[in-house]
């Protein structure tokens, strides 16, 4: 199995430093209590799950093409969180989940890098 297909082998690598950088990451954002939240490219969940602990959001959402990842993101969020298998690429219309909560944070932290660009 792939690392980029399961979550334990993610974690294990790129994970922990989702983790480590978090917390100082939403104090730079400074988002408001009650905000929704799409966390794009959440992978297992890292900075959705800090999000759901110390930003207080409105709603919280998580979108990754990898079926494991989002597995995983489950059993670490639970309920409390939309997680769907999906991206962010052109041409994916109405597959990112909505916060409909009135503002809306999409922190794309590591998979800013990897999103394709038409131009």
């Amino acid at each position: 199995m792939d690392t980029w297909d399961e979550g334990s082998g993610y974690d294990g690598s790129m994970g922990r430093w989702s983790r480590s950088m978090a917390r100082g990451f939403l104090a730079w954002l400074d988002v408001p209590p009650g905000a929704g939240w799409v966390d794009v490219g959440c992978g297992t969940g890292a900075l959705a799950d800090t999000i759901a602990a110390a930003a207080r959001p409105g709603k919280l959402a998580g979108v990754d093409p990898s079926s494991g990842f989002i597995a995983a993101a489950r059993d670490q969020l639970g309920v409390g969180a939309d997680l769907r298998v999906g991206d962010a690429q052109p041409g994916s219309n109405g597959r990112l989940p909505s916060t409909t909560s009135g503002t809306g944070v999409s922190p794309m932290v590591v998979v800013s890098q990897v999103v394709a660009c038409d131009t």
